[in-house]
Parts: C-alpha cells; structure tokens; sequence
C-alpha cells in the first residue's frame, strides 16, 4: 500500500529533506544546501559538487486556484533559469522540487528547457518526492516517525503502542469466541479498475463522467432512492504502458456487484472497440432520461484512498458522488461497511485518529483492521471482506501475529 505522505510545513525543513533525500536516492553524501536565504543562491538550493546536480526547493501555499499557483511556478522557473546561468559551478542536471501535485504545464516547460539547453531539468513534484521516500525507510523514518517498518513482533515497539496490541489481541480473541455460531460467506470486496488513457485532462473528465454516469443509469435506472459509500484508490502511475511510460488510473470498490459489472463492461468497450463506445454515448445524448438527470461529480483523486458517497435521488432527478473524509468512527455503525469506509479511506492520509479502544467491543472486524494498522502500519485492500448476502456486513482477513 502506498502511504499519502504531508509536504513538511516549513521551507527550511523542507530543503533539508530534500538534501538528505537527494544524498539517499544518488548513494553520496556530497549534497549540501547551498547558501541560506538573503544570500545571492542563482536560484540553487541543493548542490552536489561530485555529481554536478542542483535542485530547487519551492514549498508552496496549495490553498488558491490552480491557475495563480501554475502562474507564479512558470514565473518561478523562468527565473531560475536566468540565474542559474550564472552559478559558480558546473550543473549538469537540475531539479525544480515542488510541493505541488504533477502540473503539466511545467514538465513541458522543463522538457523544452532542456532540448535548448546544456542540461537536463526536471520538474520533480510532491508525485515524484513520495515515490522516493517509500524507497528509504531511514528518511521515512526520521521524516516522518509516525511511520515505521512493518514489526515482526512486539519487541522495540513503543510501551504505548504494545499496550494498546496486547488490547486489542485480547479483545479480538473474546469477540471471536463470542461470535454466533451460524456461518457466513464473505468473499473480497468487488471492484473494478478505470485505466485512464493518454488524452488530455478535460478529455479524461468526459470520459468518466459519461461511463459512471451511464452505469449508474443502467444500474439505477427504476430505483427511487439509493446511497451507498465507495473507495477509489487512485494512482498517477496506475498504468503501465508497453513503451515504459505510466499514466494515470484508479479502481473502486463498493458493495454495488451489479453497478461495477456495468463500468467494467462500459470500459472495456472503449478499450477495445471505439466505434461502438461513442455509438452509444450519441445514443444518451439523445435520451431525455440521461438528459434529465443532473451529475455533480467532485472527483478529484489524491494519491492513494479517498472515499466517496453515491447518491441517486429520482426524486430531484439528480445523481452526485462527493468524497467524504472522516477522521473519526461512529461506535454505533462499526459493523456497517459503507459506515467506516471513509475512516479507512483516511487511514493513508496525515490525520489525528483518536480510538476509543473501550468502544470497539462489538465489531471484530474493525477490531482486527486497527490490530493490523497499528501493527503492520498497512493493510491490504485484499483484506476487507463483504458478506456475500449482504454488502454492508464486513469482515477484516487478518489473523493476530503476536502472542500475549
């Protein structure tokens, strides 16, 4: 599972991670930060004499529209460009380090940069920086303490933390022995995958639009009223394409079989014959069911998981499907699985989660998910299960390592 990691929120501590990155990614120990602010720096933040690499450290305020931060990142680099010309020392690559997410914008900027130039330039985005540190556990580590390697057994582990497992241990050994005795089926949770083709942005938007909109049609279409809760795990480098390259795409899972079975199919009919996909979306656009219904649609995925609400209301003829996040359990629900969805969805993201382990005492599953989180610090989407007769009753496949 990747981990959504936070851009430190200082600009100093932010440069000095990157040294200490930079240092683990090139196996040197030659990166420095090279002068300090109010010095004359010819845009140059990092600087490795052995290696010939400089980088630039822009921390960024991403609270503000996309095209003032794309603006001032443009006008950030055809600075940098000016003076670093003029650095003392040779550069033959440079990194534009950001906060930001991937912009296009400005990896063509650089892309050309460097065709005219004299040395390679790289926008490297928060994207690019994650990848990396999921590669180095001792700066993960020191960075970011409240991640830690996957723990063989109690030993070394926080006092905290050990009571809090050796709790959990005991009470999912209760809750498992107090179970009714009648049997149940659970298989993995469904889900289906959305691989993103390489068009443009607002190419990509249409295209899900139309497909989740279009199933949901199919699927709800003589339904009143209908809700439910999903996870999209979004990766920029879901895909990976024959030529080497990667490109965007994402999977969701809910308990609604029959509304994935009809994305997947929409999907694999774009996949593979192209004539008949935009057959069919003329057919909607002439349809005045489609047509009467509204789509809000907030999908904007973040790199790993968010959850969503689907809401179909044929009352006010609209569909909406809007990410909800939540740091936080309601007791009362812990056995329904569209209920603490957005609790595992926030899991992969930076957040306070403050448990009330008293609390947990009817739900192993939910039990065993946070046994596992604070043990292994991951857990595998692979993990939660649904019953097969009703999708909001879950289970979680983990067994207790420990023994206490």
């Amino acid at each position: 599972m990747k981990y959504q990691y936070e851009p430190l929120g200082d600009e100093y501590a932010f440069q000095t991670f990157l040294k200490d990155l930079f240092n683990a990614m090139y196996k040197t120990d030659s990166f420095e930060e090279y002068g300090s602010k109010g010095m004359v720096q010819f845009g140059v933040d990092i600087y490795s004499p052995e290696l010939k690499i400089a980088v630039q450290a822009k921390k960024k305020d991403l609270n503000r529209s996309k095209a003032a931060l794309i603006r001032e990142l443009k006008d950030d680099f055809n600075s940098t460009v000016k003076s670093i010309s003029n650095f003392p020392h040779d550069i033959e690559q440079f990194y534009f380090a950001t906060t930001t997410n991937r912009i296009v914008q400005l990896q063509d900027i650089c892309m050309a940069e460097s065709k005219s130039g004299n040395r390679k330039i790289k926008f490297f985005c928060w994207i690019d920086i994650q990848a990396q540190i999921a590669k180095y556990p001792a700066i993960r580590n020191t960075y970011y303490p409240a991640l830690k390697e996957n723990r063989p057994n109690y030993d070394g582990i926080q006092n905290e933390i050990k009571e809090k497992l050796i709790f959990l241990e005991k009470l999912i050994r209760e809750q498992i022995a107090a179970a009714p005795r009648q049997k149940k089926e659970f298989r993995t949770i469904p889900d289906c995958e959305i691989l993103l083709p390489s068009i443009d942005i607002d190419g990509q938007k249409l295209l899900i639009a139309f497909i989740i909109k279009a199933a949901a049609i199919q699927t709800f279409r003589h339904v009143t009223y209908k809700k439910f809760t999903c996870i999209i795990n979004f990766s920029h480098t879901y895909t990976r394409f024959n030529d080497g390259t990667e490109g965007p795409g994402f999977s969701i899972l809910c308990g609604e079989v029959i509304f994935l079975g009809n994305v997947i199919k929409l999907m694999k009919m774009f996949q593979n014959n192209r004539e008949k996909f935009w057959s069919l979306y003329e057919q909607y656009e002439l349809d005045n069911y489609f047509n009467a219904i509204n789509f809000r649609m907030i999908l904007l995925p973040n790199e790993g998981l968010t959850s969503y609400d689907f809401e179909f209301d044929e009352q006010t003829g609209s569909f909406q499907l809007t990410p909800v996040n939540s740091e936080e359990l309601d007791y009362h629900k812990l056995n329904s699985l569209n209920s603490v969805l957005p609790f595992i969805g926030s899991t992969t993201r930076f957040g306070i989660k403050i448990i009330e382990f008293d609390e947990l005492k009817d739900s192993a599953a939910i039990t065993k998910f946070i046994y596992c989180m604070l043990y292994e610090n991951t857990f595998k989407l692979s993990d939660i299960l649904v019953n097969v007769h009703d999708f909001d009753d879950w289970d979680f496949a983990y067994k207790v390592k420990a023994k206490g």
